[in-house]
């Protein structure tokens, strides 16, 4: 059958068409969060990811016992509330009623104490298990000493929860609103194995569910209905872009096709105030930028190259000429911010720093370098633009002395790869605190952690921290923690180069951003104009 009308009706009806398409067209855009990350994640798994192009991800995606309010404080997850026992170290969980995965399967308790086993058992692998040690016989199952039913984690009824700590630990709470801590489905890993995170097969608890991810080009999240607070959740879907390159980053940003940016290069920054200052947002940040040192192999396993190459590095150039004063330069692995904490180690940019490349040269010939057998590595790094800059400025610090460096640059995914299995001369790294106590940056040092990834083992560090760990009196604690730096750091078993700040865009028509140490805030809590 055909069908024709006439042509002023047909205009109108075309009219209104367009204007409906227009229409819903803005709709479909006002509901739409772009977000700009800084790399592809190497992985969404919330017990294998690592940095913070995956953290933001998780937080959208799945919630723990605890997590994150609007304005970054702690705040109940999956969880309604909790009672700490007169022991100090029983913590009683009860979960709200009627909790969901993003499927419509059922979440109880089960799935909690499942989650903390995976978390600790060795053969998961997690980056992060050393952070909760402190749970009743953790350290024994992540060793493999002890069955993952040994951990002191039980479902008393499906709603109910039991931790018991081997210590009083004053930050657990906090510690349980980390990525690692997150709940995480039994069924769909059982189901699928590593290929469990992929678009269509993952299954969440948190605002949002995944439904698209086309590696190194974009991550699509859509609202979860049964996300126990699905009405309040106000955008509808959010769409991640990798950009590796902070300049095409920003360009993007400025062509309208990001709404929010995580950082920019720090060259732009005058221009960026001068420009977008509406849209800026600088806060502290609980981080630290780092060149790790393989010292289980030569030549770093010698203190004295160590030393030789940490004191010849001019942090103040590189923070100030070359990030343009946008950080601050870092002299042990604390950043600064942290009450009670007062770090003491020892700021090498005092000293002239023509008189500690003298020091550094007889360091090298101590160990047997020298003009005519030069030290000679690789230094890998991130792709970005800013890694290349400081390894290219640090190349040359060191070449004054009379090493030679050979500069290799890799995806994010493999580098992390390749550090976490040994595989590496130095390597450029990055910590992010999973939760805000020092004592996930003074375990880059401890030897047993899974975050030392330079291999350093110092039975008297240890032995110190050990003390800190049963040390419930929080100054005293602190004061234990900024001992066994200081002595670590004297070692020299990583080179701390600065400690970052938070420097983000936001757009106008995005509402609800707060700004707080760090500057992560989750999607559910957003809005868009």
């Amino acid at each position: 059958m055909t069908f024709s009308m006439r042509t002023p009706l047909k205009a109108a009806v075309l009219g209104v068409i367009a204007l409906c398409m227009t229409l819903a067209g803005a709709a479909n855009a006002a509901s739409v969060l772009r977000r700009g990350t800084a790399s592809e994640p190497p992985s969404i798994d919330p017990h294998l990811a690592a940095g913070d192009s995956s953290s933001v991800i998780i937080d959208d995606l799945f919630v723990g016992l605890m997590t994150s309010g609007p304005k970054g404080e702690l705040v109940y997850g999956v969880a309604e509330s909790h009672e700490l026992g007169e022991d100090g170290v029983t913590y009683t969980f009860k979960l709200r009623p009627g909790l969901k995965w993003s499927d419509g399967a059922k979440l109880d308790s089960s799935d909690v104490v499942y989650s903390f086993r995976r978390l600790m058992n060795p053969a998961t692998a997690a980056r992060y298990a050393g952070n909760f040690y402190m749970i009743r016989n953790a350290a024994e199952v992540n060793t493999g000493k002890l069955p993952v039913e040994e951990l002191g984690v039980r479902a008393v009824d499906p709603l109910t929860v039991e931790i018991v700590l081997e210590r009083p630990t004053p930050y657990f709470l906090e510690i349980l609103r980390s990525n690692a801590a997150v709940v995480v489905p039994r069924h769909a890993i059982e189901a699928h194995d590593k290929a469990w995170t992929r678009a269509g097969r993952m299954v969440s608890n948190g605002a949002y569910r995944l439904v698209e991810w086309l590696p190194n080009t974009l991550l699509k999240m859509e609202r979860n209905q049964h996300y126990w607070k699905a009405d309040q959740v106000k955008i509808d879907s959010v769409i991640y872009y990798p950009a590796s390159d902070l300049g095409t980053m920003l360009k993007r940003y400025q062509a309208g096709e990001l709404d929010i940016i995580f950082n920019f290069p720090p060259e732009q920054i005058e221009a960026v105030r001068a420009n977008l200052s509406k849209d800026l947002r600088v806060v502290p940040d609980y981080g630290l930028f780092y060149w790790l040192m393989n010292g289980k192999t030569a030549p770093f396993n010698d203190p004295r190259v160590r030393k030789a190459l940490a004191i010849s590095i001019d942090k103040e150039a590189i923070t100030k000429r070359l990030l343009k004063d946008t950080v601050e330069p870092a002299w042990g692995v604390v950043p600064t911010g942290f009450s009670e904490y007062e770090s003491q180690v020892t700021d090498y940019d005092r000293i002239p720093l023509k008189e500690r490349q003298a020091e550094a040269r007889k360091l090298l010939e101590a160990a047997g370098y020298g003009p005519r057998k030069p030290l000679e590595f690789e230094i890998r790094f991130d792709s970005r633009e800013e890694p290349r800059q400081i390894a290219v400025a640090m190349a040359s610090m060191w070449s004054a002395i009379g090493v030679k460096a050979k500069m290799r640059t890799s995806d994010f995914r493999s580098l992390t790869a390749d550090v976490a299995r040994g595989n590496f001369q130095m390597a450029r790294y990055q910590w992010f605190a999973p939760f805000q106590d020092p004592a996930t940056f003074v375990n880059l040092l401890r030897g047993d952690s899974r975050t030392n990834h330079s291999g350093y083992d110092n039975p008297k560090v240890d032995e110190i921290l050990q003390a800190a760990d049963a040390q419930t009196d929080q100054a005293k604690r602190m004061k234990l923690m900024a001992e066994a730096e200081k002595l670590a750091m004297a070692d020299h078993p990583i080179i701390p180069i600065y400690y970052p700040v938070a420097r983000r865009l936001i757009k106008q028509r995005v509402e609800g951003w707060a700004s707080f140490p760090g500057g992560k805030v989750k999607s559910e809590y957003l809005s868009l104009r």
